[in-house]
This record gives structure tokens, sequence and C-alpha cells, in this order.
């Protein structure tokens, strides 16, 4: 049995590629980009100069598929803290802090997927081909076909999409006279910024108003 990961340096598809690789699959993953050995932001990755959290649930969930990604991100350089210490601006004003919750991580993109990148990789079966770009997915008999726009087709009994907002999918089904599947797409509705700061000097603490509470339906952190 083997699988196939399009786009698959980013979260989504190594951690479909490490899921695979558990079952004792091959597992290639292409890749469209030529990865770097540092944590570098990569072109149409979203966010990826922001500073981003990994939350609870989902660190519960790396350690499950991947045993011991925590401590490896904290050995990069990942910084810990408790969502109870995190200022946050809701609809109805600003939540208590102090109160213990959950402890997260919070680093860089890049970083995360060259750490998860990394422990993928040495998985037994996982094979990450970087500066593949998959140009065509076909059925052949009893399996699927990816072209590569500078290389031999890949084989594989499983075909996984996940090169995200750049999905050529629905292209290959229609190509493939497989009719047009429905895509929901999902309105986040939102947009994120960020911006670096120091530290106010010490001293006495300014007077300050009430605050005013947020638009409906919005929120920041500070």
């Amino acid at each position: 049995a083997g699988g196939w990961v399009g786009g698959g340096a980013g979260r989504g598809g190594l951690f479909a590629a490490a899921a695979a690789a558990g079952r004792g699959n091959a597992v290639p993953v292409l890749e469209r980009d030529v990865l770097s050995g540092d944590p570098k932001p990569r072109a149409g990755v979203p966010q990826g100069e922001q500073p981003h959290v990994f939350l609870f649930r989902g660190l519960a969930a790396l350690e499950d598929l991947l045993p011991g990604s925590r401590q490896d991100l904290l050995g990069a350089g990942a910084v810990p803290f408790d969502t109870g210490d995190l200022p946050w601006l809701a609809e109805y004003g600003w939540l208590p802090v102090g109160q213990r919750a959950f402890e997260v991580l919070s680093m860089t993109r890049p970083l995360f997927e060259q750490v998860i990148r990394r422990r993928v990789e040495a998985l037994a079966g996982v094979q990450i081909r970087a500066g593949s770009k998959v140009i065509s997915l076909r059925r052949s008999d009893h399996e699927r076909e990816a072209g590569l726009a500078d290389g031999p087709t890949v084989l594989a009994d499983l075909a996984v999409d996940a090169s995200g907002r750049s999905s050529r999918l629905p292209v290959w089904l229609r190509d493939a006279r497989a009719g047009n599947a429905p895509f929901p797409l999902l309105a986040a509705v939102c947009g994120h910024a960020s911006a670096s700061s120091a530290p106010a000097p010490r001293g006495p603490r300014p007077a300050r108003g009430p605050r005013p509470a947020p638009p409906a339906g919005r929120g920041a952190v500070p």
C-alpha cells in the first residue's frame, strides 16, 4: 500500500503523512517548494511571518500522533505560557486574568513546521520530496496517478490533497470526468495583525478610564 500527500510540507500534509505512515505505508510527500534548512517563511503560506499559538487540545493530539513533539518544540525555542495569563478582549469586555487554565506554546509557523517535518521525515516509509509540483491527478486502474511538472508520475493507493488555498483538486476531478464535486467554504470573517513592542519603563502607571466594549463579534489579544 502507498500514500500520496500533495503540498505536504505544511501542517495538514505532515499530519496526514504521519497518520498514514503509522499503518506501515510507503508515503511519498510531494512538496512544491524547495525547503530551507532554517525556519524561514514560505511564499503563499498564510500568516507565515506572524507568531502562532498551538492550543492545548492540538498539543495533546500532536503528542498522540508524534510522541515527544512538545519537548522538541520547547528545545527549538517555543515559549510556553498559561492561557489564564492572557488578556483577552471579547464581545462584552476584558476577560479576567490570573486564573490557571491550560499551558500552550507560542512560536512562529516556520519553526513549528520545521520541527514537525523533521519528526515526520524520520518515520519509516516517509519520503519528503521537495521541489515536486503536482500538475495532475488521475485514476489508473485501482491506483491514483500524480503527475509532476518535472519528474515521473507517482502511483499510490490513496491520494491526499493538502495544498490548501491553492488546491487544484476541483480542476483535476473535472479533468478526470468525476463531475463537479461540492466544495464547502468556511468563512472565518476575521483577520490577523501583529507588531513588535517593548515593555514600558517602570514607574507609576497612568490613570485609565473604563475600557469600552469592542463591536459585537470581534476580539483582540494585546
